[in-house]
């Protein structure tokens, strides 16, 4: 469902990073689920989690600017670059108190920022004071989630497990800590593709936000081998082995589609060493969601490797009554 991240925060579409970030610190605090007293737990979590998402995409500029120009459906499900790379394919995995807590100074949602107790200073109270955010960044964790071609072609959910590594509450002591992330494959993905977690990577130093997450895509084969297809932007080409009487007298290639349905392709003409056939829409999902790219049949024409000499008469009279 389309989403309009200006108006979950109440802003002009021309509002500063500045003005972004105020009007996050002010409605989070409102929709806090441990604040708010006026409607329920439920109707809190889910404004405090859109709002954070919201601002997680306003903050960033490159997010900001593919949701400008494809709407939020357009970011999730990402836009083909001019390289060919996938722009976009964003996720919120991002736990929205973490991010209340690095982004508005505090543990608590009750009061100011306070420096280990209340706003007197006192020593006393659970809460600590938590710096504002430092220019300094946390390098991504990168991790390859391997896809098949299969995979890329219809879709899939991947279960991914991320470790990293994290602060105990002290922030001084760090530990290893596993992260399940369910990766949602687009249909049309490609290798290479990739999809940031914002803050869902390392913790570095204490009080600096956490690096981002960053899962890649890398194709393999299917369970082990190779596939019959070979990916070209979002055509697919398929090499076909016909025998040289096939290739010369016409036949019918039977291709076994990557969802596993079958698909007949009639060649009643020669077909050369360098001949092709273009199914149109048989190929990959491309970046708009709806249409396809196309399939590409070429010819491995397989020659006999030696004829007696009876054969190579007839084979030479049947080119010669060709060319009469």
């Amino acid at each position: 469902m389309e989403k309009d991240y200006y108006r979950i925060l109440s802003l002009p579409r021309t509002a500063t990073e500045e003005e972004i970030r105020r009007q996050y610190r002010r409605l989070s605090t409102k929709w806090h689920p441990d604040k708010n007293e006026v409607f329920s737990k439920e109707v809190s979590e889910i404004n405090f989690r859109e709002v954070a998402e919201a601002f997680e995409v306003l903050n960033d500029p490159k997010k900001r600017a593919l949701f400008d120009q494809f709407g939020s459906e357009g970011l999730k499900r990402g836009v083909c670059g001019i390289n060919g790379a996938l722009l976009g394919g964003y996720q919120f995995c991002t736990d929205p108190k973490d991010m209340y807590e690095r982004m508005c100074g505090k543990a608590s949602p009750f009061g100011d920022t306070v420096l280990n107790g209340n706003v007197n200073g006192s020593t006393e109270g659970p809460w600590r004071f938590v710096p504002a955010q430092s220019d300094k960044k946390v390098a991504p964790l990168v991790q390859k989630i391997r896809c098949t071609l299969e995979e890329l072609h219809r879709g899939a959910v991947k279960k991914v497990c991320v470790q990293r590594k994290r602060f105990l509450p002290d922030r001084k002591t760090t530990h290893v800590e596993d992260k399940q992330i369910a990766l949602e494959i687009r249909p049309g993905w490609r290798h290479g593709t990739k999809v940031t977690f914002a803050g869902e990577g390392n913790e570095e130093l204490p009080y600096i936000p956490a690096g981002d997450l960053v899962l890649e895509i890398e194709t393999i084969g299917s369970g082990g081998t190779a596939s019959p297809f070979e990916r070209a932007g979002d055509d697919l080409i398929y090499t076909h082995k016909v025998s040289l009487i096939d290739a010369l007298c016409g036949h019918v290639v039977q291709v076994t589609r990557l969802d596993g349905s079958i698909l007949s392709v009639s060649v009643p003409e020669v077909a050369g060493p360098k001949h092709e056939r273009r199914i149109p829409h048989e190929g990959m999902l491309k970046s708009d969601g709806v249409t396809r790219g196309d399939m590409i049949i070429r010819f491995d024409i397989e020659f006999p490797s030696h004829l007696v000499g009876a054969q190579k008469d007839m084979v030479r009279k049947a080119l010669m009554m060709q060319g009469q």
